[in-house]
């Protein structure tokens, strides 16, 4: 039995796709009705299913990624029609030869802004991210550009994606093929319905990865109440409340100063999951053999996956909660080791104790680095925090009772007293919680000092700030109509994220700053960052304009610090010649550098 549907139920379907539900299966196509000498004929494509309301594509669906309008030409069963449909394709075809360059300005005057997109296209290609954003699109260049062109719009502009093409009448972008809103949208369809994340990250890990270089872990979340994208769910937020969002975790390369891996997860899992699918993914791109050293937070530390991490060759730095059973009886078996001058650690103003300790889990057991440490001023700063909020909290206490939950203080508080409308503190319970603020503790399998293991956490609270700033800067809503589109808008703000992180990299690179009375007897380096934001270095270069007069190429507003200051950021020359910062724009130029990297010929 024949079952009409409402299509507009049906998550990620194609446009123009079409479903009915036979037998309790439902079954997804695209429909075609023609007219062959006067007879009405009708042709179907079967492109896949919908399973739990949302589109699953089939293996044609897969490997043709056909649309409505371009159906491939051995599929029409009728000669006639056949023979007409290849006529306008041979059509086409000759429209598209003469485009041999995709450029679709590349026969017009024009007079565009170049140096912000110029200085980012240039480190997608120092990077190699070209290349393999190429492959993980199967080098579909129409898809490759087009993706390109979003993140790097992504990274220059606060202007959301739906104002790109706008935007390409004033900057120019690779080949200037910048995709309209709509065309935008299609785009996102046809690559979010790919693995993405998957597959770039196996390609970024095997190209960076090092032997025993630092990397962090952590996840972030989106909040979204999006009806049409799966994975969106009430979970946990930062700040300890509830939200409807979407997880994401990020693995991060800290001497590099980039993201080489991501995944996407259900807002209602929580980030140690998330642990077991990255092992998955590093374990079948080799990781391991590089001996990574992972730092995480302490909602990784869980001795399951530490005695797994272990025992399938990673190394691990992971912060742990003082009120675990093997941090606290360091804490109270060397309790007045915290109060020793010999382990005071000079210039961080704790003490610090180090013990090698046994967990045991159903995979097995292995031996621990712990390292404690006690910071008497952090102590005194939460007690201060905690008997302010307290002393408001019973001042208000009659006006508003909700407020106990709100700033958690409930477990300070004698329940049994409360009902009856009295305020009672629980001494034992304040004391406790007041002492153990004073302590923090990293778990290990590696063995260094405990100055060491600081300056190992310090750099990864560097990168988790800096990322999740950025990340919040380039996604900040999930204005997306289907689960596979947001897969293919996350994958382009992956690239914009990349561009930003490996720019703020290079803006640590030191410049010599001039004395304002002209005397340089005492040079000074400061760190490019420290004199100016990115945003402010983006709109800096807006101002250089690239001009095509005819065949004549030439730059404008380029002085002599715009030069000096790229080159300090690592790409010197980059604005010495306007033909040359037209081929770096031009998609021959992406084609030419694609094919020799990966010796393909499209």
């Amino acid at each position: 039995m024949v079952e009409k549907l409402d299509l507009k139920q049906i998550k990620g379907l194609p446009r123009r796709a079409r479903a009915q539900s036979i037998r309790g299966k439902i079954y997804v196509y695209y429909s075609y009705c023609y007219r062959i000498s006067g007879k009405r004929k009708h042709e179907r494509d079967y492109i896949g299913t919908v399973i739990d309301n949302e589109f699953r594509p089939n293996l044609y669906y897969l490997q043709n990624h056909p649309v409505y309008e371009k159906r491939p030409l051995d599929r029409w069963t009728d000669p006639e029609k056949r023979t007409a449909v290849e006529s306008f394709q041979k059509e086409e075809e000759k429209l598209e030869k003469s485009r041999p360059d995709f450029d679709l300005d590349s026969k017009e005057d024009f007079s565009l802004c170049v140096g912000a997109t110029a200085l980012v296209t240039a480190i997608l290609y120092k990077g190699f991210m070209v290349v393999d954003v190429s492959k993980v699109l199967k080098f579909n260049f129409k898809q490759i550009i087009g993706s390109l062109n979003l993140a790097i719009h992504a990274a220059i502009t606060a202007l959301p994606t739906y104002l790109a093409k706008s935007e390409s009448d004033i900057e120019k972008f690779i080949a200037n093929l910048m995709p309209s809103s709509q065309r935008a949208s299609e785009l996102l369809n046809d690559i979010g319905i790919m693995d993405l994340s998957k597959e770039i990250s196996k390609l970024r890990i095997d190209r960076f990865g090092k032997k025993n270089q630092i990397y962090s872990l952590d996840g972030t979340c989106i909040p979204s109440y999006s009806k049409n994208i799966s994975g969106v769910a009430l979970g946990k937020q930062k700040d300890g409340t509830y939200g409807k969002q979407i997880n994401i975790s990020f693995l991060l390369n800290n001497e590099l100063g980039e993201v080489l891996s991501y995944r996407q997860f259900a807002g209602n899992n929580s980030e140690l999951t998330t642990l077991v699918d990255f092992q998955n993914i590093w374990t079948s791109c080799g990781f391991p053999a590089q001996q990574p050293i992972l730092v995480m937070d302490r909602i990784y530390c869980a001795k399951e996956y530490m005695v797994t991490l272990s025992k399938d060759g990673y190394k691990f730095f992971i912060a742990a909660k003082v009120n675990l059973k093997f941090i606290n009886e360091i804490i109270e078996d060397d309790n007045s080791s915290f109060y020793c001058a010999s382990n005071y650690i000079l210039g961080e103003q704790c003490y610090g104790v180090k013990a090698v300790k046994t967990i045991s889990s159903k995979s097995g057991s292995i031996s621990t680095y712990n390292y404690v440490f006690f910071d008497p001023n952090r102590q005194m700063d939460a007690i201060e925090d905690l008997k302010k909020d307290m002393g408001e909290f019973e001042k208000s206490w009659c006006l508003n009772e909700q407020k106990i939950m709100k700033e958690n203080l409930a477990n300070y508080y004698d329940e049994e007293e409360l009902k009856k409308g009295n305020l009672v503190r629980k001494n034992k319970e304040i004391d406790y919680d007041c002492y153990c603020k004073g302590f923090f503790a990293f778990v290990s399998n590696i063995n260094c000092g405990l100055k060491e293991a600081l300056d190992l956490y310090r750099e990864r609270n560097e990168v988790e700030v800096s990322f999740k700033v950025m990340f919040k800067y380039l996604l900040k809503t999930t204005r997306s109509h289907s689960t596979i589109n947001f897969n293919g808008l996350l994958f382009i703000t992956y690239i914009a994220l990349y561009i930003l992180m490996k720019l703020r990299k290079a803006m640590k690179n030191r410049v010599l700053r001039k004395k304002k009375s002209g005397v340089q007897s005492e040079d000074e380096y400061i760190e490019i960052g420290k004199l100016m934001s990115i945003g402010e270095l983006l709109k800096r270069l807006q101002k250089i304009v690239l001009v095509k007069n005819g065949e004549t190429y030439y730059l404008k507003n380029v002085t002599k610090d715009d030069r000096e200051l790229v080159a300090n950021l690592g790409f010197p020359g980059l604005f010495d010649s306007a033909e040359e910062v037209n081929k770096l724009l031009s998609a021959r130029y992406l084609v030419d550098h694609v094919r020799e990297a990966t010796m393909f010929n499209p």
